[in-house]
């Protein structure tokens, strides 16, 4: 993050001395939040992972610019790691991945299975 020497001041009077947290790690935790609000586990941590650093950066971008303070910060690198999944959410992904797997392949074989050869 870069504060402009400028807005120090002004950003303090306005939001206080956690100014960053108020503004950038809160702003990050919210966008955070609804991100993952309607998405599964698997989508979150496998199929979307890699949209969500892009994503929460569009929207904290539009976020500095509605509070009026996008001149004053830039938020110039943004690393959001993936955290470590509970082994029990991790299990049950697991479960359902295989299950899914287990039906393509049984559909897979029985379309396999019903194809004819002409000789």
């Amino acid at each position: 993050m870069f504060v402009e020497q400028d807005s120090v001041l002004s950003l303090v009077k306005r939001y206080g001395k956690v100014f960053r947290e108020t503004l950038i790690h809160d702003r990050i935790s919210e966008e955070l939040r609804l991100f993952c609000a309607n998405r599964s586990v698997d989508e979150i941590f496998i199929r979307k992972y890699s949209e969500l650093v892009p994503t929460i950066r569009k929207r904290l971008a539009r976020r500095l610019i509605r509070l009026n303070v996008s001149n004053d910060i830039r938020v110039e690198h943004l690393t959001i790691p993936k955290p470590e999944v509970p082994s029990n959410v991790a299990n049950r992904v697991t479960i359902n991945v295989i299950h899914i797997y287990y039906h393509i392949l049984k559909t897979s074989l029985s379309v396999y299975n019903n194809i004819k050869v002409n000789k």
